[in-house]
């Protein structure tokens, strides 16, 4: 069995990092090939916006369900059937004929992803060493926003013209995530953890109960869901309030955020690596977030692209160390951190789903976006309180106690 410092690891990271590409891409190429959609099926926006919603939607039954199987039965297996639940659902859009169709596929590829999600800082945890931790998990979630932004880039410009369609659009995009999952499934092997035996001879519902009861994860919790809800908010009203605003090619400016957030993804936890602390991290990149949602509704120019690179460095550097920190608590390690971060998406995506809801009703009742901005900032900023009682994980902190336990 290969050790930690083994090289396999960084080929299982690089299907991972491809699973996520591949799922994203599949959720993403819809809002492009809309127009050629509703053409065929009738889909009117606020049923895109269904489309999109319920995807994250699943992850309220399924995160937990595929966190919890995936602690009992090992990766390989629980990981390659979420991505082969995904891929097959996001082929089958294009036999569907209704909006009802499509919303109940694209429910079914959120459930495969959700499913699939919770192995990522599981894999992670318990093949690379702990100052490697935050680094992989970040190359793991730049994914997301690769497979995002590829499916926004050449669905309709690219991939419709070359498969005839829409419908061969979703097909070969449906096709390449299964091919993922196979390859998964013939390539990737599970390795023995410490305390892993037991823990799968517990039942999921003790394995839940024991997740549950360690504080830390409660409080990162907390502060992922607060996070999400500004962030859904701000991707989903930030485009539309700068084109109300005059401000040209909203768009590519938005881009430049999301760019910069795929860019962090990598080096923001790569740094945190490297100085062996992860709450400094959370703690202001959350607060500065916050600062800079307050200016969106009135920045324009090179101010306002300041502002979009700066929230782009916070976002991409605090998703993935958020992730990496259940594999870091002593009392969940890798033996159960598919549970716990299957949790984590729960409660997360479920609060995700809602803020723009609610940011939207505000906008409506006082008639102005910066009401929007405002309710987003509070909610970052907020978060801030739950770093300060988590319990610092990173390898600085470890090294700080050895002294204390020679001593005894």
């Amino acid at each position: 069995m290969e050790n930690k410092s083994s090289g396999v690891r960084w080929l299982f990271l690089a299907l991972i990092f491809l699973m996520n590409t591949t799922g994203f891409c599949s959720i993403n190429c819809i809002p492009p090939l809309y127009l050629e959609i509703a053409e065929q099926v009738p889909l009117t926006k606020a049923q895109l916006g269904s489309v999109m919603g319920v995807v994250l939607l699943a992850s309220l039954l399924f995160a937990p369900i595929g966190g919890g199987i995936s602690d009992k039965i090992g990766s390989r297996l629980a990981a390659g059937a979420g991505i082969l639940l995904a891929g097959i659902a996001g082929l089958l859009r294009a036999y569907m004929e209704s909006a009802g169709g499509l919303i109940a596929c694209s429910f079914f590829l959120g459930a495969g992803l959700a499913f699939f999600a919770p192995n990522m800082p599981k894999v992670v945890g318990i093949w690379f060493p702990r100052k490697e931790l935050a680094l992989a998990n970040g190359i793991c979630t730049a994914g997301l926003g690769i497979g995002g932004a590829i499916a926004m880039a050449i669905s309709a410009s690219i991939l419709s013209p070359t498969f005839g369609g829409w419908q061969g659009a979703v097909q070969a995009i449906g096709i390449t995530v299964m091919v993922m999952g196979v390859i998964w499934l013939c390539i990737y092997r599970d390795r023995k953890t410490d305390g892993a035996p037991e823990k799968k001879k517990q039942s999921m519902g003790k394995n839940f109960k024991k997740v549950l009861k360690v504080k830390d994860l409660r409080l990162i919790v907390l502060y992922r869901s607060l996070n999400l809800i500004g962030f859904m908010a701000l991707i989903t009203f930030l485009p539309s309030a700068l084109q109300e605003r005059g401000i040209e090619r909203a768009g590519q400016l938005v881009s430049i955020l999301m760019t910069i957030n795929v860019i962090f993804n990598v080096i923001g936890p790569g740094i945190s690596d490297r100085v062996g602390l992860r709450k400094p991290f959370l703690l202001v990149s959350t607060v500065i977030l916050g600062l800079c949602m307050l200016t969106f509704s009135s920045l324009a120019g090179v101010p306002l692209i300041i502002a979009l690179v700066i929230a782009g460095i916070t976002m991409g550097t605090l998703a993935p160390i958020v992730f990496i920190l259940p594999v870091e608590f002593d009392e969940i390690g890798p033996g159960l951190a598919a549970t716990a971060v299957g949790i984590m998406l729960m409660v997360g995506n479920t609060c995700g789903f809602l803020g723009p809801i609610i940011t939207g009703k505000l906008i409506d009742l006082t008639g102005t976006n910066f009401s929007g901005f405002v309710f987003m900032a509070v909610a970052c900023i907020s978060a801030a309180v739950f770093v300060f009682p988590l319990t610092e994980t990173g390898r600085k902190k470890k090294k700080e106690k050895q002294p204390a336990v020679a001593a005894r």
